[in-house]
Order: C-alpha cells, then sequence, then structure tokens
C-alpha cells in the first residue's frame, strides 16, 4: 500500500539526526512521497493540494527558520504537521508550534506519527481491525507476491515473526487465505492494483 495523500519533508541541519529520520522513514513503504530540503520555504513550494504533509525538523533548523515556520503554520494549518526531533528535553524551544515533539531519537516513536493516520483518518480501516503500521507493511508486500521469507529479509526480521504477523492479518481481516487478504485490502482501499 502506498498512500498518494501522506507526503514527509525533511528539514534538518544535524546530519546524524537527518540520516536517522531517512532511514527510519525508508523502512515505512506506505510513505508516497520523501523529499529532502534545505529550508522550509522549498517545503511551501512543494506542498501538494489536498495532501497531509508531516515536517521534520531539528534543534539547529528551527533555530534558523523560526519566523518562517511560525508564519507557515499559522497560513498553512492543519494541512502540515510539524515534527521537532531532538535528542533532549525541549526546555529553550518554544513549542507551541510544533504538533508532535519527539525527545529521543526512537524509530518505534517515529513511525506510531503514523499509526493515527493509517488507522482513523485513512478511510479504508475501520477502527476494530486495529492494524498497525508494521501489519500493513507486511500487507502491502504480501499484495505485492512476495512470500514470507523475502518479507523478512526485507524487514530484517525472521521468517517465523512474519509468519505471525500473516497469522494475525489473516484473524483482523477474517481471511481465510492469502487471496482474502488482498480481497481485503483491495475492498477496503489499503492496496490499489496498478
Amino acid at each position: 500500500m502506498v498512500l498518494s495523500n501522506l507526503n514527509i519533508f525533511v528539514v534538518m541541519s544535524d546530519l546524524y539526526a537527518r540520516e536517522f529520520v531517512l532511514q527510519t522513514l525508508k523502512k515505512l513503504t506506505f510513505i508516497d512521497c520523501l523529499n529532502i530540503h534545505a529550508s522550509p520555504k522549498e517545503v511551501n513550494e512543494h506542498l501538494g493540494k489536498g495532501a497531509i504533509s508531516y515536517l521534520f525538523i531539528d534543534r539547529l533548523a528551527y533555530a534558523k527558520y523560526k519566523g518562517y515556520l511560525t508564519s507557515m503554520k499559522s497560513r498553512i494549518g492543519e494541512k502540515i504537521q510539524f515534527v521537532l526531533l531532538l535528542n533532549s528535553e525541549p526546555e529553550d524551544i518554544d513549542t507551541v508550534i510544533f504538533d508532535h515533539v519527539i525527545s529521543e531519537y526512537s524509530a518505534g516513536k517515529i513511525t506510531d506519527l503514523f499509526n493515527k493516520f493509517l488507522i482513523i483518518k485513512h478511510p479504508g480501516i475501520r477502527l476494530e481491525q486495529k492494524i498497525n503500521p508494521t501489519e500493513m507493511e507486511i500487507l502491502n508486500l504480501i499484495c505485492n507476491q512476495k512470500t514470507c521469507k523475502e518479507i523478512a529479509q526485507k524487514l530484517c526480521l525472521g521468517t517465523r515473526t512474519i509468519e505471525n504477523y500473516r497469522s494475525r492479518l489473516l484473524y483482523k481481516t477474517k481471511s481465510k487465505n492469502t487471496a482474502g487478504l488482498v480481497i481485503f485490502a483491495v475492498k477496503n482501499g489499503v492496496y490499489k492494483i496498478q
């Protein structure tokens, strides 16, 4: 599954933090567009109409573009989610304009940011199914005819772990087999046949 209305922008001055964010986001196959920009001004020029966007920014970039970020947030509002990534508590930062503040470099916390978008805002997923981002990614790979072994290699997990995820997906989607998973994904708009 690829969500065409979810775009990610990364404006980070700290090279380590930027690389960490990029490596984490590249593992999430449902992201449609991942952009690296030098400044929030470039992000503003690339915002798609009707798209939900996330802008990742760090302490150094915040200090440099504070004024522009504030005016950008007031103009665009909920169309873009500002994510502040730090390796410490935000003591010297006014976090009012930020929708999310992550005070440690954690791949799990970054992934969790998209949980609400995938489960609540995406119309193809009903709340009672509670399909998490990892399960969503595995479902997408299954729909792309990947075997459990191939999925395990791609996600750096054990084959048995992927088999367990597949079993949970069968249970949650009330499917009897892989064909049922694909039918569920297509019917609910989770996977689009190209």
